[in-house]
């Protein structure tokens, strides 16, 4: 959520296609800060990722929370990257 509308541009005008969008590193996990910050990347393929702190994340709450996230944030992304362990 550090990223900017500028950095996202020069990105793609740099030749990026895709990006994957870490929102177990958000400051905030509300669905409407969380789903304002994807705006930012309207011009590209987005990958959502809430990586959990066992797989090397900052996901600290509950597996029930982070998929109730993940469901708020697929209509608005292109895939999301979720680990093999998950349950």
């Amino acid at each position: 959520d550090k990223t900017t509308p500028a950095t996202v541009n020069d990105a793609i005008n740099f030749g990026v296609d895709v990006a994957e969008i870490r929102i177990d590193e958000f400051q905030s996990f509300e669905n409407s800060y969380v789903l304002s910050e994807l705006k930012k990347f309207k011009k590209i393929q987005k990958i959502a990722t809430i990586r959990s702190k066992t797989e090397g994340g900052k996901w600290d709450m509950s597996e029930n929370d982070r998929l109730k996230l993940f469901s708020k944030v697929i209509p608005h992304v292109n895939g999301i990257d979720i680990e093999l362990s998950s349950n």
